[in-house]
């Protein structure tokens, strides 16, 4: 004989059921928000990292000097018709300056020139000699020379054949050569002319006795404060400044997205309040007066209006007075953060050598030279406004 199951008992097992599911949607839901807010985290922290990342980059390629060490010199000289070992014209030589190896302005720079020479009898008896460089610009315009004078190392004919006999297999295996070593230092501290960019390196020697195995130029910069620790210390560096982006990212994101929210929560309360306060009494009273009283309300309200009202003459006398002085106060802005500009140029470019006097007299003659500009082209721009009213007029 079959028993029967309760009523009751089928009721309390679908409500668990049903319970059952809510509770596993919900943990559900849960968990794919829970997925989205990490994803989106992550995603976020990502690109805060890349932008910093790039930032510091952009910083680091501009700010930081280019070294250009061991460029090439390939000396040139007029050989004397009819012989090959006198020379009749002094060793020269042009270094360019290529595009993507510009010196920075207001950095210092030191110049050398680095010269390998045979331990021959000629440069033996050679002596002193003298060398020379010409810092050159757009179209050969000279920015800088300097000459300096030169001597090789004086060895004994002991020295040498104790020397020679020391290192013969290392020579005859041709491991080591007899030469030497020699280095001209031109500048100590070069600084680029800001407003003529350097071109080329214009290089001569001033002896038609020496001989050159081979030369480079060295034109490395003087770091020092924050460039220094940049170079020196890249990693650290790299790393307090992409964590420095990083946080005034962060910082700038929180205030912008604070204050977004502020403002729309604001906005509706002020919404809400407006439609409490308003909504139910003036609603009523539009509806209930009859057209008498909407007729004369209206013609309070603009008796209100009217009443106030000042005469033409006056609102464009005020209207001109306040165009005017807002077109004087932008001016006075525009004025100074243009002086501020170009005082900040100048100085960057005068570098370490500049003065109060020097920028000042340097941003004064570019502000003048934006104001006659500007007032070249004024008429210009008046003749164009004009035309084109007369068209839209047409």
């Amino acid at each position: 004989m079959a028993i029967a199951a309760p009523a009751g008992s089928s009721a309390a097992q679908v409500d668990e059921l049903k319970m059952t599911r809510s509770k596993t949607e919900d943990l559900m839901a849960q968990s794919r928000a829970l997925v989205s807010s990490l994803v989106s985290t992550a995603t976020t922290l990502f690109l805060l990292a890349s932008v910093s990342a790039f930032l510091y980059a952009t910083f680091y390629y501009a700010y930081m000097p280019v070294e250009m060490v061991d460029m090439p010199v390939h000396l040139q000289f007029q050989p004397c018709e009819g012989q090959t070992a006198d020379r009749c014209s002094f060793p020269t030589a042009l270094i360019p300056v290529g595009n993507r190896q510009q010196l920075l302005q207001g950095q210092a720079y030191k110049i050398r020139l680095a010269m390998e020479m045979p331990d021959s009898p000629t440069n033996e008896d050679l002596g002193m000699f003298m060398a020379c460089i010409n810092v050159t610009g757009k179209g050969n315009k000279r920015i800088e020379q300097s000459c300096r004078h030169s001597i090789t190392e004086y060895r004994s004919p002991l020295l040498r054949t104790l020397e020679t006999v020391a290192f013969a297999p290392f020579l005859l295996l041709g491991l080591m050569r007899q030469n030497q070593k020699v280095a001209v230092e031109f500048f100590q501290t070069f600084h680029p002319d800001p407003h003529s960019e350097a071109k080329a390196f214009h290089l001569e020697l001033k002896s038609r006795l020496a001989h050159v195995t081979r030369a480079s130029l060295h034109v490395e910069a003087s770091l020092t404060g924050l460039r220094y620790m940049m170079y020196r210390h890249s990693w650290i560096s790299a790393l307090l400044g992409v964590g420095t982006n990083i946080l005034v990212l962060l910082a700038i994101f929180t205030i912008s997205w604070t204050g977004f929210r502020k403002s729309n929560s604001e906005a509706l309360g002020h919404s809400g309040d407006f439609t409490e306060e308003t909504g139910g009494e003036d609603v009523e009273e539009a509806l209930t007066a009859g057209p008498e009283e909407v007729e004369e309300g209206l013609s309070e309200q603009v008796e209100e209006e009217v009443a106030p009202q000042q005469t033409v003459g006056n609102k464009l006398k005020w209207f001109s007075i306040r165009i005017f002085l807002k077109l004087l106060l932008q001016t006075m802005k525009v004025a100074a953060l243009l002086s501020l500009v170009l005082a900040g140029y100048e100085a960057a470019m005068l570098g370490s050598g500049a003065t109060r006097e020097t920028v000042m007299a340097a941003a004064m003659e570019d502000l003048l030279a934006v104001c006659n500009l500007a007032s070249s082209c004024m008429p210009g721009l008046a003749r164009g406004l004009s035309g084109l009213v007369r068209r839209l007029s047409g």
